[in-house]
């Protein structure tokens, strides 16, 4: 059992990290699926194999999130917008991205080059989402 001080020594370190948006592996084998995290309550995952295609854009009339990044699997079109995303779709092409995870404004500024995601929005067809 670890003790008190190693406790609160493995808080602080976890407090002391960066928040992300993204999560992804470095092994050559990829990511099988993705998951995405419009919120902390919910989360939704696809299978990077329905992959169809992919559109980073800009979004227009957004000072604070400037791009529009759509995925469009067989069964949804996800569509993250934020700012720097161009790492993301690197992840994607290599299938190495795991999960996507939308942030608060407070965070845009202190990830520096890292990608910051505003919203993620899913659109599913020909179902409604419970």
């Amino acid at each position: 059992m670890n003790t008190l001080k190693e406790q609160l020594a493995a808080r602080k370190t976890e407090s002391d990290k960066k928040p992300s948006c993204h999560k992804f592996t470095l092994t050559n084998n990829g990511a099988t699926h993705v998951e995405f995290w419009p919120d902390p309550h919910t989360r939704i995952g696809f299978p990077v194999g329905q992959l169809c295609h992919h559109t980073l854009a800009p979004n227009p009339g957004d000072q604070a999130a400037p791009e529009k990044l759509t995925l469009a699997f067989h069964t949804a079109d996800v569509v993250i917008v934020g700012a720097r995303l161009t790492p993301l779709v690197e992840h994607v092409l290599k299938n190495a991205l795991i999960s996507v995870t939308a942030l608060d404004a407070r965070y845009c500024e202190t990830l520096g080059d890292e990608p910051w995601v505003s919203k993620i929005t899913v659109k599913f067809f020909g179902k409604q989402q419970a």
